[in-house]
């Protein structure tokens, strides 16, 4: 991503993004937390109605409906 002149987008930058769609999760890995042991990357999707923010268990590999979110640098 480095290369390529895009770093990971943060929290700050994920609820700022005005083109989402309303449909995908979308995982911010410029802002990871950790919980009890446990790394977390905030989320955005939608339940139902209502756009969500989430924390999400940062695992090794994702889900194929996941998209992760990069800044140009």
């Amino acid at each position: 991503m480095e290369k390529v002149g895009y770093s990971p987008a943060t929290i700050y930058e994920l609820l700022s993004w005005k083109k989402w769609n309303g449909r995908d999760l979308v995982v911010a890995f410029g802002s990871v937390v950790k919980v009890g042991g446990n790394r977390y990357v905030a989320c955005l999707y939608r339940n139902d109605s209502e756009r969500r923010l989430d924390l999400v268990w940062f695992v090794s590999d994702w889900d194929a409906v996941c998209r992760f979110l990069a800044v140009r640098k």
